[in-house]
């Protein structure tokens, strides 16, 4: 039809836009682009709570909260094949251990020989472990704990150049608000840990990440200096960002880089991010004028504070409520998150936020949960491939409720 003839020029230079405008809608793009990679059963693991890691090959590694055939959790490797479809290997199902490991909460690192470092929420003497899973040249994977003493560890861990592993805890310690620690390999096979940092619970901070879920991870900087966030303490008791400096005599100092207080942002429980410039990035899980929490930027000064400013509000709407996983940012600055609630079917999203030539920063939402096959809940981050494709987890929905790895292509 020759819209023209019954329009008019400009009313059909309209028309086209609003076609156009229909077809690139954010919502549109989202649907059109978003696969499940693959639905959780049960007996192949039930409950993914932590995010995604790749290995060198491309395959998918993460864990589940409870499932397989011992009902505690297992680790899981998903490989791609040819035809788009993804298949599932259980590396290792927790339950039947000597050490007793249970509940893998903590997500997933490798070191430079291929073996994988998580944490259990339980077993050991009781509050949890420090595990290695190690690749055998059969294809199977061995299981062992290198630390019991750790009270609710979080994670992911990470490394430094010399393979010694760090971590947080969001309980136990010297006054019961969680630690900072370290593990370091010795030549024997054996690792020792150190605390690095004992949180009061005061200004200094307490309880990285939460009792339950647990996340708290930390990042370097260039220079050796560790940081995180706490969920508590501070000056108005709603959560801290902190640095930890090493000391020439081995010991840690730490420095609050911002108090969380209410409205401006409550109660962080993930980790931080750098941008190249040294900037920090994170999310708050409460606060806001909707309490649903907010994105957040750390800016370093020359007279060595840091600026604290809020990029984005959760309205508790489509833009989604109660961020509990770390952001990640791409190559060009743009960051990538998930919040668990809010949303269009209130089981979460995944957004991005955009800045723009004016310096304000622009939320898309990129998908949003139905609770169907697409998931439900996602409590972890993000990850990108070198494309830029997205993946996560969701911790519930699914066709059998059990949750979800999804993949989210630009």
């Amino acid at each position: 039809m020759n819209y023209k003839r019954f329009l008019g020029p400009a009313s059909a230079t309209l028309l086209l836009i609003i076609v156009v405008t229909l077809v690139l809608a954010p919502g549109a793009w989202a649907t059109s682009k978003f696969k499940t990679l693959y639905e959780f059963k049960g007996p192949d693991g039930l409950h993914p709570y932590t995010g995604l890691i790749f290995d060198t090959q491309g395959n998918l590694h993460g864990t589940t909260e409870v499932g397989g055939a011992n009902t505690w959790g297992t680790v899981f490797k998903l490989i791609p094949n040819p035809d788009g479809t993804w298949t599932e290997s259980l590396l290792h199902e927790f339950g039947n251990d000597d050490d007793g490991a249970r509940l893998p909460i903590g997500g997933l690192v490798f070191d430079a020989t291929g073996s994988l470092y998580g944490t259990t929420g339980a077993g050991g003497s009781g509050c949890g472990t420090v595990f290695q899973l190690t690749p055998g040249l059969d294809g199977n994977w061995t299981e062992r704990s290198i630390d019991n003493i750790f009270c609710q560890p979080n994670g992911p861990m990470i490394l430094d150049g010399a393979g010694n592993l760090y971590g947080t805890t969001a309980g136990g310690g010297q006054y019961g608000y969680g630690d900072v620690l370290k593990l370091t390999a010795n030549a024997d096979g054996s690792w020792t840990e150190s605390v690095l940092y004992s949180f009061t619970g005061g200004k200094d901070g307490g309880y990285p990440g939460m009792e339950w879920p647990q996340h708290g991870s930390l990042v370097f900087d260039g220079e050796g200096n560790l940081y995180g966030t706490t969920s508590a303490g501070g000056a108005s008791g709603d959560g801290v960002a902190y640095q930890l400096t090493p000391k020439p005599d081995g010991s840690w100092r730490e420095r609050i880089l911002h108090s969380f207080a209410g409205r401006p942002g409550k109660t962080p429980v993930a980790g931080l991010v750098f941008d190249r410039a040294g900037n920090l990035y994170g999310m708050t899980l409460a606060g806001g004028s909707a309490d649903a929490g907010i994105v957040f930027k750390l800016t370093p000064g020359s007279n060595g504070k840091w600026m604290y400013n809020v990029l984005h509000v959760f309205s508790g709407g489509k833009d989604g409520a109660n961020p509990w996983g770390s952001l990640v940012l791409d190559a060009a600055g743009t960051l990538y998150g998930t919040t668990t609630a809010g949303g269009a079917y209130g089981g979460g999203n995944v957004f991005k936020l955009i800045l723009g030539s004016d310096g304000k920063w622009t939320e898309r939402v990129l998908h949003q949960f139905t609770g169907g096959t697409d998931g439900w809940n996602p409590y972890a981050g993000v990850i990108l491939d070198a494309a830029g494709n997205i993946y996560g987890t969701t911790y519930s929905g699914g066709t059998d409720g059990a949750g979800v790895v999804f993949e989210i292509t630009p």
